[in-house]
């Protein structure tokens, strides 16, 4: 459990825990650091997927379902154990939709609150148009992922680093690629309240479709700024006060 997870500092006296899902190619650092912003009683717990940090050497995984109920099931003692919350960027957001859907399915439990981020809704017509990544050469899927942003030039120029960043980026491109959601007939999957946020300048997104997954509340806060409008401070900060306000 502990290698999926980077809780620092941990906060046992924390009245709820806020779980961060990364976006593709994303590890846990930048959530960690909202503990120094986030008030005393949120823990911030941000997900590690396979291939990446303390767990460099686990397989990379491809599959949204496998990759969901590894989460789900692996961190089911600290779901039960008090309040949670979920927020997830770009791939993040349909990560901790799914593991929402899954929790509530097998567990009955759901997040007192989600919160996605600068992806268009699962079930959106827009997410049937398909980009095919693992076809891209390492030169073509380097530009693209320049293109989106979020990734320090730093990185994508430099060979030796992007032959480890490499790896689960593709993996996490080829996750969202191959995946798809159907919206159930009759009541929406959850029930817990919803909320969007995204950068003004982000591609459009299907923000009404991300009301259609629950029956509860849905708003949604839009900040200057690109895709990765949340790497800015004040929109980061401003991202925090939002979230903060919406599960305390």
């Amino acid at each position: 459990m502990e290698t999926l997870l980077n809780c620092r500092p941990l906060r046992p006296d924390a009245r709820i825990r806020l779980f961060c899902f990364p976006w593709a190619g994303g590890g846990t650092n930048f959530y960690a650091n909202w503990s120094k912003v986030l008030p005393q009683s949120i823990e911030v717990c941000a997900i590690r997927l396979a291939g990446r940090e303390s767990r460099f050497k686990d397989k990379l995984c491809s599959d949204m379902s496998t990759a969901v109920a590894e989460i789900a099931n692996t961190l089911i003692p600290k779901f039960q154990s008090k309040p949670f919350a979920f927020f997830g960027h770009s791939m993040g957001a349909a990560l901790a939709f799914e593991v929402s859907c899954y929790l509530k399915k097998y567990y009955g439990l759901q997040p007192v609150h989600l919160f996605v981020s600068g992806f268009t809704s699962p079930q959106s017509a827009a997410r049937r148009i398909k980009t095919d990544w693992m076809k891209m050469s390492d030169e073509e899927f380097v530009e693209s992922v320049r293109r989106i942003g979020g990734t320090p030039e730093e990185v994508l120029s430099n060979r030796d680093l992007m032959k480890i960043f490499m790896p689960p980026l593709r993996a996490d491109f080829h996750l969202i690629q191959h995946y798809e959601y159907d919206l159930p007939e009759g009541a929406p999957p959850l029930s817990c309240p919803v909320s969007f946020t995204d950068g003004d300048k982000d591609k459009p997104h299907d923000i009404p479709g991300w009301s259609d997954i629950t029956s509860g509340e849905f708003s949604n806060f839009i900040m200057p700024g690109g895709h990765f409008y949340l790497q800015e401070k004040e929109n980061g900060n401003q991202l925090m006060q939002y979230i903060a306000k919406k599960i305390l």
